[in-house]
Formats: structure tokens, C-alpha cells, sequence
């Protein structure tokens, strides 16, 4: 952050003047004392303009000056203060009581992965996690009354400070979703700084700690505590569907940076978390994901449920194939479902959310998972089923449709499709076409360019489309081929 009229030659001395004025001893000690200007003038000249950079060198000469401390002390608080903003961070670490060290990590660790600012009280619930893991899912489903968490502010506060000093701050803006104060950093470069500096905090964790688990924890909790008058309520409902969000965007990063293979440790959290939201929404005929606003159609791509929505295909929408691989292990019949198949959200997983994600856009993340498309057609889900809700069109016809709205919006000058997700549409096909998805999808749909072939050409490019054509006609050509053996015997 540059601040105009900061630098040296823009005379900035005047703000930072002011700055210091805020100190009363500060004052009486500019009467007494000529340094006091030299002071100013030394900060002014090593500020190059950093606002930043300022309020931190003034803010502890201020401290100093409500201690009575002298002349000579401020001047060395200015002599000695890092010219870079990092190594101030990292020595006001290196300040706090090794005793609140381990927590410190867990706190910064935590603040890192958030995806939003979470509310003060948040980090009451991460200081219940130390004492019993398994918390938020063994708490009640009860409305916590706002004076009993009011009284617990102070001390949060204080604890916070005592753990992360000054690199964290609590303000008094509401939450976006649920209760007051947001804790959030210091400034941007706080959060760049401890991104950088991961693996130094880690080496204070005497235990294992995964934040994403820690968080997703607080989002069940936090729901836990919601008060819900309603899930016909617009309010109530974009705060179960915010908090249900942010959860499922954690447990989606837990999976992607774990091994494959590996289970996820979230299965129980999330099936308390389905339970949790239908417990909200008594009194509502359809089930709970119902609450949410579908996507708006976009050309020949439309999405409807048909009130047949269910929290399994939230998950796949969501892109938690751990946690969808457990459930199909657990029960092979929840493959079929009424209404879109699963394969349809797994490969059109649009959805309206009504949360903002300040943190999430620096994270480039295709919107297909091959992984999820990949189960899907292992446990028998078929390309060529038809959603009779999108006209009877096969579920690979919706996905070929989706992609080519997609690729025109997006693939224009301005807002080229990624590469990332474009492999991803690829990858998407090829799996699709071995699973016997038919050429033939959308005869009859109208117009030269609504073909399998026109689409794949439009989105791919010609040399990579043609590979997958041929696939196609190859599959084809075998599956007639065991047809017609089938057939003489």
C-alpha cells in the first residue's frame, strides 16, 4: 500500500507527525525534546512511500512513548525496525512466548486456509478441538443465545494477541454469514508472509494438525449453533447454504492434497453435516440442497431437479470423490437416483452459492473432476442414460451442450477458456466415448453446429477432436461387432 506524500521528498513527515500525536507523552516529549523531529524525519526517509511500513514503525514508538520511555529508546525502535515488511513479521513471531507457540501455528495455519474471514468465536471452537477432536460432531444441534458467546469476546481477544500479536486483527464488521467480529490480518502481506513461511510454523506442532479439517469442524459447528427460523427464509437459508459451502470447499482441498487412494477422515462430519441441514429444513417437503437457487439456462444448457436432489449428489457436484467412493462402497445402489443421474452433476456441477470467497480465486481449480467421472462410470453409470428432465437429452448430449456454451462465453479474446479445464473437458470425453457414449447424441436437436462432431471441433480443435471421433466410431463399431456375436449364438 503506498501512501501519497509519504516519501521524502513529498514532505510525508506531516503524517507521520500526526500519526505519533495520538501518543499524549509523545507530545509533551516533542516539546522538550528537538531529536523528536529527527525521528520523523528518518521514518519519512526510509518509508519509500509504504504506508504499511509507517503505521508499523509509529505504532511502536507509541507503545514506547505510553511507557515513558526515552528519546534514545525510539530511536533505536527506528534504527533497528527491518526495512523489509517479512522480517518484521517473522521477528514479531519470534517475540511471542514459546509456550503459546504451538497454538500460534495452529491459529496462523488456520487463518491461511480460511476462505473468508472467519468470525471471532470460530477460534473459541479451535480451542475446543484441542480438548476433544470429535466436537462438532457430537454437539448438540442447538442456537447458542448471543450474550452467552458475547462474554466470551474479551478473553478471545486477548488470546489472539497474546498468540499472533499484531498480525491478526479483530474488527468489529459482522461476519458475512453467522455472529460479530471478523478476524482477519493485518494487511494482505500478512497473509502472503505466512503462506511463505509454512514450514517454519509447522515445526512448532508437537501434534498432527490438518487446518482444513479444523475448519471444516468449525463450519459443522457453526451450523450447529445457527439459528434457523426457516429454510423458506432467503437470510436463513443463504447462511445454512454459506456455511455448507465453505465446508465443502475444505473437504474438497483435504482430498486433492491427499493421497488418492487414501480415505477421506471427513465421512462422518460430512454425513453429520446432511443431518445437521435436514434437521433445518422441518417443515420443507423437498430435501434441504432444494433451498438453493439453480443456475440460470444458458442457451441449450439447463439444469433442473425436479426436486429430486439429495446430498450425494451435492458431494459429487462438490467434487469429493473420497467421500462419494465411500458412500457407493457402503451402498452400490445409490448409484441410481431419480431426477439428473450422478453422472450429470459430476460432469455439469454448476451451482449458485451465496457466499463470497476472497481467498479462493488465487486457486485455479477445472470444474470437471476426471477422477469423479472415472467412479461414476465404474460402478455403472451410463453416458447415454437419458435426463428426462433436459427433454430427454442423454447425459453425455447435456455434458457436450454445457461445454460448448462454455467454451463460446469463455473462450472468447477476453476470457480464453483455461487450459486446465479445457484437459479437463478432454479427459471428460475420452472416458465418456470408452464408456460407449453414442456419435448420435443430439440427432434431432437442431442447427449445423449441435453435433457430437461440431462441438468436439468447436471446443478441441480439429487434430485433437478427431482422436476422439475416432474413438467413438471405434467403440461403435465394437459394440455392433458384440451385438452381432450375440446374436448367432
Amino acid at each position: 500500500v503506498i501512501l501519497q506524500g509519504c516519501g521524502p521528498r513529498r514532505g510525508g513527515g506531516w503524517y507521520i507527525s500526526a500519526h505519533l500525536q495520538a501518543s499524549e507523552n509523545w507530545r509533551r516529549l516533542v516539546q522538550s525534546e528537538p531529536g523528536c523531529q529527527d525521528i520523523i524525519n528518518e521514518i519519512s526517509a526510509r518509508a519509500g512511500g509504504v504506508w504499511l511500513w509507517v503505521s508499523l514503525v509509529t505504532d511502536d514508538i507509541v507503545r514506547e512513548a505510553e511507557k515513558n520511555e526515552t528519546v534514545a529508546t525510539r530511536r533505536k525502535i527506528v534504527d533497528e525496525f527491518p526495512d523489509e515488511l517479512h522480517e518484521y513479521f517473522e521477528r514479531m513471531i519470534k517475540m511471542i512466548p514459546k509456550i503459546h507457540r504451538e497454538e500460534m501455528a495452529q491459529t496462523f495455519l488456520v487463518t491461511v486456509e480460511e476462505l473468508q474471514p472467519l468470525p471471532l468465536y470460530a477460534f473459541a471452537l479451535l480451542e475446543e478441538e484441542r480438548r476433544n477432536s470429535d466436537y462438532a460432531v457430537g454437539a448438540p444441534i442447538m442456537t447458542m443465545p448471543g450474550a452467552e458467546i458475547e462474554v466470551e469476546y474479551p478473553a478471545l481477544r486477548d488470546r489472539i494477541r497474546n498468540r499472533c500479536s499484531d498480525l491478526l486483527i479483530v474488527d468489529d464488521e459482522p461476519h458475512p454469514v453467522f455472529l460479530r467480529y471478523s478476524v482477519d490480518f493485518l494487511h494482505r502481506t500478512v497473509r502472503d508472509f505466512l503462506r511463505d513461511y509454512d514450514g517454519k510454523l509447522r515445526i512448532w506442532l508437537k501434534t498432527e494438525f490438518d487446518p482444513l479439517v479444523s475448519l471444516s469442524r468449525i463450519c459443522l459447528a457453526l451450523l450447529k449453533m445457527l439459528p434457523v427460523t426457516s429454510l423458506r427464509d432467503r437470510e436463513s437459508a443463504n447462511r445454512v447454504i454459506g456455511l455448507t459451502d465453505e465446508l465443502l470447499y475444505y473437504a474438497r482441498e483435504i482430498e486433492k492434497r491427499s493421497n488418492a487412494q487414501e480415505d477421506t477422515p471427513l465421512v462422518p462430519l460430512l454425513d453429520e453435516l446432511d443431518l445437521v441441514n435436514s434437521r433445518h429444513a422441518k417443515g420443507i417437503s423437498n430435501h434441504w440442497t432444494h433451498v438453493r437457487d439453480s443456475p440460470a439456462q444458458r442457451g441449450l444448457d439447463g439444469y433442473s431437479e425436479g426436486g429430486r436432489c439429495n446430498f450425494l449428489a451435492l458431494a459429487v457436484q462438490a467434487r469429493l470423490v473420497k467421500y462419494v467412493r465411500a458412500k457407493l462402497r457402503e451402498d452400490p445402489r445409490k448409484i441410481q437416483k431419480g431426477g439428473r443421474p450422478l453422472l450429470d452433476y459430476a460432469l455439469r456441477p454448476r451451482r449458485i452459492t451465496p457466499i463470497s470467497m476472497p481467498y479462493h480465486s488465487t486457486r485455479a481449480d477445472p470444474s470437471v473432476d476426471v477422477d469423479m467421472v472415472r467412479l461414476l462410470l465404474s460402478h455403472g453409470a451410463s453416458p447415454n442414460q437419458p435426463v428426462f428432465l433436459n427433454g430427454g437429452r442423454s447425459v453425455w448430449a447435456c455434458f457436450l451442450l454445457s461445454i460448448q456454451v462454455a467454451h463460446r462465453r469463455d473462450g472468447s479474446e477476453t476470457r480464453p477458456t483455461s487450459q486446465s479445464l479445457n484437459n479437463a473437458w478432454y479427459q471428460a470425453c475420452d472416458e465418456l466415448i470408452q464408456a460407449g457414449a453414442r456419435a448420435d447424441c443430439l440427432a434431432g436437436t437442431g442447427g449445423e453446429d449441435v453435433s457430437a462432431s461440431s462441438i468436439l471441433r468447436g471446443v478441441f480443435g480439429e487434430g485433437r477432436a478427431s482422436v476422439l471421433e475416432q474413438a467413438m466410431k471405434a467403440r461403435e463399431e465394437e459394440a455392433e461387432q458384440s451385438s452381432g456375436s450375440c446374436n448367432i449364438m
